[in-house]
């Protein structure tokens, strides 16, 4: 009888089990910490591993779920770009942020992605202060936090274009720290004031004591013998300065009389004063606390400043990715502490890589080089003279893209598709140039280019040239810079892609991955609407699946 009982409950007990497993795979997290490098590259992490800690980036790793084969997924990759493209799960050619600025027709004038001179501000208005979300065209995974849920959503980073991007047009906070004053600020688009633990931490003076540091090596010699020599011949140095640790930032800033503490963003430090800034935020706002999922943006931007001023092979760029490690382990201790692993999902990834330096490359005799973008555009501007009459044909070349004057060529009645193959079949003799791509292709997606679709999702009629450039594999645009990443190649497209937190089953994928699909993973998790522009995929049921062990 009691066997007959137990058979007959057997039915009812797998279904009791089948659901309660489905419910703790289901479990909706309290946090969602969404960790955004500029740039970082999977390559650095396995390159370095060997000094990174236990408790950062190879916890996540180790821990979660990593999807090896991420990339970018369009050409011309910019923070700005990649930042809106995570925010909005749209490529630029939909949201409209095709680089970190671009030339504004109507204006006549290069405008920078999140600049908008109508927004309101407080007392002691920044001139930083003057920007928002008023340029990106698609609705955010932000924006449908605040429309449907009661939780809230803060985006956070040294500079204002990463912070409102990953925020989106509605956030419940959006800062960003200016150079100016060494302080936290937003606008009256994300608060009506700042709150008063964001003034509390600004009168602490965080900035200063930074600021009266100095940047050494944080370990032995022998940890970077791999790096390039300090006072490398291809380093340009902080602020123009000098390239050799270590680095005494208030003596470097004594001349400087306005945006002082720029030098800040350009060394370990600025990420660190993030990393201050962003567990107060978590305290003081009390995320991760209540029913109601909460959204952390936390972009950390000090990579850009050190890679294109030094290089990835440099010494200070590995010790600053050494510190980020250290900042990570510290945040990842703090969520366990205070919300739980089992509360929280954390998504790390980087807006793009970065090229070798350009310079060294080419000294040691591999293929590279500088794309003399100046002489280019005066050379083009005397061809298309040469066919249709001496004037000014070119209006601006910016990020390896070239805006023809359109007015002008339909003044004189030319098919600006002729005139663009034209330019485009010219540009295309230049040294260092793989290939130049008319707007008129992508429009009509006749591009036989392997990488055609890379630039078909980077192209926005209304924003981007006339003609598209792909530049040879190690060359970069001439520039005040020693590296680059606008690349179609996989050391500009390739991004780390990891997911960590309580329901997320540790383990490796190779499937294809881009960062369009990390807003439809956080929605599913969440239970939030995706944008209203949404290309991506969820990614869900992958991460919460069991796969084979991918540690490094």
């Amino acid at each position: 009888m009691h066997v007959l009982k137990s058979l007959l409950l057997l039915p009812f007990m797998l279904l009791l089990m089948v659901n309660s497993s489905m419910g703790q795979d289901n479990k909706i997290p309290k946090l969602v910490v969404t960790i955004i490098i500029d740039p970082l590259s999977p390559d650095w992490i396995e390159d370095y591993q060997d000094q990174l800690s236990t408790g950062g980036i190879l916890k996540l790793i180790n821990e979660g779920k990593s999807f090896t084969s991420a990339t970018v997924g369009n050409a011309l990759a910019s923070r700005a770009s990649s930042v809106a493209t995570i925010a909005t799960a749209a490529p630029p050619s939909i949201h409209g942020i095709v680089g970190n600025s671009w030339y504004d027709r109507l204006k006549k004038e290069e405008i920078f992605s999140t600049e908008d001179y109508l927004v309101q501000g407080f007392d002691n208005f920044s001139q930083l202060s003057k920007n928002s979300s008023t340029h990106l065209l698609s609705t955010s995974l932000g924006d449908q936090v605040v429309r449907t849920t009661e939780g809230k959503l803060i985006s956070l980073s040294l500079e204002p274009d990463a912070a409102i991007l990953a925020g989106g047009h509605r956030s419940h906070g959006s800062y960003w720290f200016d150079t100016y004053s060494g302080s936290w600020i937003s606008n009256r688009s994300y608060v009506d004031k700042l709150p008063q633990w964001v003034i509390d931490f600004n009168n602490h003076n965080h900035a200063d004591q930074y600021l009266n540091q100095e940047w050494d090596l944080l370990l032995n010699e022998d940890a970077y013998a791999k790096c390039n020599i300090d006072e490398s011949p291809y380093e340009m140095g902080i602020l123009g300065s000098s390239t050799r640790f270590p680095y005494r930032l208030r003596r470097m800033t004594r001349q400087v009389t306005q945006g002082k503490y720029e030098a800040i963003k350009k060394t370990p430090f600025g990420n660190t004063l993030l990393s201050d800034f962003s567990i107060a935020a978590l305290h003081n706002e009390q995320m991760g606390l209540d029913e109601h999922t909460d959204f952390l943006y936390i972009s950390f931007t000090g990579f850009s400043h050190i890679t294109s001023r030094f290089g990835v092979e440099s010494r200070e760029f590995k010790d600053a990715v050494i510190r980020l490690d250290m900042e990570i382990q510290h945040l990842l201790f703090v969520l366990s502490e205070n919300i739980g692993k089992d509360n929280v999902l954390v998504m790390l990834t980087g807006t793009h890589g970065a090229s070798w330096n350009a310079d060294q490359a080419k000294a040691n005799g591999l293929p590279a080089g500088r794309f003399r973008a100046r002489n280019a555009m005066a050379l083009l501007n005397s061809f298309i003279s040469a066919i249709y009459g001496e004037n000014y044909w070119i209006e601006s070349y910016i990020d390896q893209q070239i805006y023809l004057d359109q007015t002008l060529i339909d003044q004189e009645k030319i098919p600006i598709a002729i005139i663009q193959e034209q330019a485009a079949r010219f540009m295309r003799q230049f040294e260092g140039v793989a290939m130049a791509l008319p707007a008129d292709r992508m429009v009509s997606a006749s591009i036989t280019h392997p990488a055609g679709s890379l630039f078909q999702a980077a192209y926005n009629s209304n924003r981007s040239g006339d003609i598209l450039l792909i530049l040879q594999p190690g060359w970069i645009q001439d520039g005040n810079l020693v590296s680059d990443h606008l690349s179609v190649y996989p050391y500009d497209q390739k991004v780390p892609f990891i997911w960590w937190g309580g329901s997320v089953m540790p383990g490796s994928i190779s499937d294809p991955v881009s960062l369009k699909d990390i807003a439809p993973t956080i929605c599913e998790y969440a239970n939030v609407p995706v944008p209203n522009t949404s290309q991506g995929k969820s990614l869900y049921k992958l991460i919460v699946a069991a796969t084979d062990n991918g540690d490094l």
